[in-house]
């Protein structure tokens, strides 16, 4: 995918992307379940600061749930998988933002029960206006990460 990476206009119904694919969620369970990244979805790991600049970004029409992992001071989206390296810029994200995609050596993300929404722990942080979706559109991550790294770090902290 080449060109300017923006996310879609709240106001403008048209500029959303739709995605017909079924999403995705937690396993039932009461405990974090250690879960391979790849195989149902990709992940991209922020750090806090990161997290904190692109949650109010994020709160549009694709409002998906994100993990929050406040010991490591992260916070993980999922996306659908195989999408992950469909961006080739998140590699000047590094090191505040990292792809987990499917690879040799896999990453392995705990992911909290559905219900769990705050601490202490790994929790989800979900949007005001929830859209029910835990998979985030690659795309529309990807714009609201770039500005929140630099808002977190400067524009010349990344690579």
């Amino acid at each position: 995918m080449t060109g300017n990476l923006q996310p879609p206009d709240a106001r403008d119904p048209a500029s959303v992307v739709t995605d017909a694919r079924p999403d995705w969620c937690p396993p039932p369970s009461d405990s974090v379940s250690l879960l391979p990244a790849g195989r149902d979805w990709d992940a991209v790991r922020a750090d806090a600061a990161t997290a904190r600049w692109a949650f109010p970004i994020l709160n549009g029409p694709h409002e998906s749930a994100a993990i929050v992992d406040p010991y490591a001071c992260s916070t993980y989206w999922l996306l659908p998988p195989g999408e992950a390296h469909d961006f080739i810029h998140w590699q000047r994200l590094h090191p505040h933002v990292v792809v987990l995609p499917a690879r040799p050596g896999v990453h392995y993300v705990g992911i909290p029960p559905a219900h769990r929404r705050t601490g202490p722990g790994l929790h989800w942080y979900v949007p005001h206006n929830w859209s029910g979706r835990y998979l985030t559109e690659p795309a529309y991550l990807a714009a609201a990460l770039t500005p929140a790294v630099h808002a977190a770090h400067g524009p010349h902290n990344n690579r």
